[in-house]
């Protein structure tokens, strides 16, 4: 072909995206680069322990999408290295979904380079899974009690905040106790409790 029909042909092409974005939308907290940091300090350049993995995953350039949260797990029932990585990612609101197909391949070519010969990788959606705490507390004499409830409200926002949590992470119902018990004008918490919720 001669370059005016390259051209023509070049300049006619539309692209259309029906999809909603997937990928990380948001700037990256202070939070989430102190845990990314942590999985990149012993990596090497290629992928061959979890934490190599998990860093190179990070790694993926933006322009082929990003990713809020991955999980990697190897595959006990596999015959070959079999790696079970589970991805979540962050919409435009900022909440936790699902990762794209397209995402998803961009991220396999991207392994590609990386990872052993003999590793095999499955690329799964995570769970999200929204909690809510209903709690119970006694307020100091002489304190507002619908400020207090608000600062509770705030603690408990700030200490399960999406850039603080990951796949798998434990929660104590101690920690949150203590949490609450630390708040100015709390006396005393008297109860806590952990609820399943879906998104509003």
């Amino acid at each position: 072909m001669n370059k005016n029909t390259i051209k023509t042909v070049k300049s006619s092409i539309e692209c259309f995206n029906d999809d909603p974005i997937t990928g990380d939308t948001a700037p990256i907290t202070s939070e989430e680069l102190r845990m990314r940091t942590k999985d990149n300090y012993a990596s090497q350049s290629r992928a061959v322990t979890v934490q190599d993995y998990k860093s190179i995953i990070y790694a993926l350039p933006q322009k082929y999408g990003s990713l809020k949260r991955c999980q990697i797990v190897r595959d006990t029932d596999s015959f070959k290295r079999n790696l079970n990585i589970y991805l979540l990612s962050e919409d435009e609101n900022g909440y936790l979904t699902t990762s794209s197909q397209t995402l998803k391949n961009n991220l396999k070519v991207w392994l590609g380079h990386t990872k052993m010969i003999n590793d095999t990788v499955d690329l799964i959606d995570g769970k999200i899974i929204n909690i809510g705490i209903n709690f119970s507390i006694v307020v100091l004499p002489g304190r507002n009690s619908k400020e207090v409830v608000i600062r509770c409200i705030d603690a408990l926002k700030k200490e399960y905040h999406i850039d603080r949590m990951q796949f798998n992470q434990p929660i104590v119902v101690k920690d949150t106790i203590l949490t609450l018990a630390s708040v100015d004008g709390v006396q005393s918490v008297m109860g806590v409790d952990f609820v399943n919720k879906w998104r509003d």
